[in-house]
């Protein structure tokens, strides 16, 4: 199983520019993204085949 928490960190710190996350992995992300107090800034961007590409928007004030 894949490590959300840690590839959400790694988007967030700029290691990783992108998270993929495919249909059937959805859930099991969303459970972990769900707990995330920035997840708000986690901007999913829906592709083909239920496909999400989420990448991470800093926001300013």
């Amino acid at each position: 199983m894949r490590n959300y928490k840690q590839e959400l960190e790694n988007v967030k710190n700029g290691i990783q520019e992108e998270l993929v996350i495919n249909r059937e992995e959805f859930l099991n992300f969303r459970e972990i993204w769900l707990k995330e107090t920035d997840r708000m800034n986690f901007v999913g961007e829906a592709s083909l085949n239920g496909q999400i590409i989420y990448r991470y928007k800093t926001t300013k004030i």
